[in-house]
């Protein structure tokens, strides 16, 4: 057995305003893919870009139409004892 420290990536994104939706204003469960799709796009070229801009590991996410929905944190969990599996 060994031991390590285990970074967890936390990602929570809130889908309740009219980015998530058709245009038609209906929401779908494609019309809220779509979009969160999109949000994890930018957030991949972001973090592609500038890795290690924010030593907190902390980053705001945005819809297309500017307003925060969420939040994206790199996070420790602390010290987890890992069991080798032969």
């Amino acid at each position: 057995m060994s031991s390590r420290n285990i970074n967890v990536a936390l990602i929570q994104i809130l889908t309740g305003n009219e980015a998530f939706c058709e245009e038609s204003g209906e929401r779908t469960r494609a019309s809220v893919n779509a979009e969160v799709a999109r949000i994890l796009r930018d957030l991949a070229d972001k973090l592609e870009a500038a890795p290690y801009r924010d030593a907190s590991g902390f980053r705001s996410l945005y819809d297309v139409n500017g307003n925060k929905v969420g939040d994206y944190q790199l996070a420790e969990v602390g010290h987890v004892r890992v069991e080798r599996i032969a």
